[in-house]
């Protein structure tokens, strides 16, 4: 099953969609302002011991900035990088 969801609005997720295994986020964290409320969300989207696959170029400092972030909420844990995507800025 997929579903789109728009995260700003912080629904009621469980009782819409239930929870998943994989949640897939792309190119969601440019805007910081927003980086909060997608931290909030996420957890709430996944099954314990489920996965996030965050597909995300490096735009300045903002995937650093949610990485920082996430680890400081100690909700979500980075498992792994690819490092091919980080070399170099592509904005």
């Amino acid at each position: 099953m997929s579903s789109y969801c728009c995260w700003l609005t912080l629904c009621i997720v469980e009782q819409e969609w239930g929870r998943f295994d994989v949640v897939l986020a792309a190119d969601c964290l440019f805007f910081r302002d927003f980086h909060e409320a997608l931290l909030q969300l996420l957890p709430r989207l996944l099954r314990p011991h489920g996965s996030v696959l965050l597909l995300q170029p490096r735009r300045g400092d903002s995937l650093e900035l949610f990485l920082h972030k996430m680890t400081q909420r100690g909700e979500l844990q980075l498992v792994a990088m690819d490092q091919r995507f980080l070399s170099s800025d592509r904005s």
